[in-house]
């Protein structure tokens, strides 16, 4: 059975090739239907494939920025291996912003407003080569929210993206295109507890997850 697309986060980032380092801007589309990510925000991780590193970013930033001592004059941005991702506040600098960031992690539901269900940001990659043999994918990404976090498979390389110049008169293609599709992660009771009313589960688990999400945000427990 496939999966409905309200149910999956995707994360996709199309690389281009600047002189020693590649550029890739990371755009993150909320598919559900209802649920959306709220305050603190969304928080994104992921591990190196060999020894990158992150020179600048512009709409999100690093929590840490790591060990960095071997680089002397331009300091980049995040020297670890494991880097963990989060998005810039309202009302930053024009400079540090990108398209569709700067809300503080919040991403709004597809179901309910389209145009508030995407995040984005930009990030400058160093030491990973400059061509679709010698840069790697990114592996073991994390997403995390409040509520239930998500459970991300490995990224897959897709038809690459070609993008629209400004004044529309010119197409230019990106050398390659990741995508990354994350689900609600289920806490280990409630699978089974679910499996214990219906046998059926494991082939049916991403209707009954949800049907759970819609009834808990359609009828919500009462407040004393």
């Amino acid at each position: 059975m496939s999966s409905p697309p309200h149910l999956s986060f995707f994360l996709s980032s199309t690389p281009s090739y600047l002189f020693t380092h590649f550029q890739a801007t990371v755009t993150m589309n909320n598919f559900q239907i209802y649920r959306h990510i709220q305050n603190p925000g969304w928080t994104l991780g992921w591990a190196w494939a060999k020894k990158e590193m992150i020179w600048s970013m512009v709409g999100a930033q690093t929590t840490e920025q790591g060990d960095c001592s071997k680089f002397k004059g331009n300091v980049p941005h995040c020297c670890k291996k494991v880097p963990t991702v989060v998005d810039l506040l309202p009302g930053v600098p024009f400079n540090q912003q990108f398209s569709n960031c700067c809300k503080g992690g919040v991403v709004g539901a597809w179901g309910q407003d389209p145009s508030s269900a995407v995040s984005q940001f930009q990030v400058s990659v160093g030491l990973a080569g400059t061509t679709n043999k010698t840069v790697k994918l990114p592996k073991n990404f994390t997403l995390l929210g409040p509520g239930p976090g998500y459970s991300c498979g490995p990224a897959k390389i897709v038809p690459s993206t070609v993008f629209l110049t400004t004044d529309k008169r010119r197409k230019t293609q990106a050398l390659t295109t990741t995508v990354q599709q994350c689900y609600i992660e289920l806490s280990k009771m409630v699978k089974e507890k679910l499996s214990s009313l219906d046998p059926y589960f494991d082939k049916l688990a991403d209707a009954m997850v949800t049907w759970i999400e819609a009834w808990d945000e359609l009828n919500p427990p009462a407040t004393a």
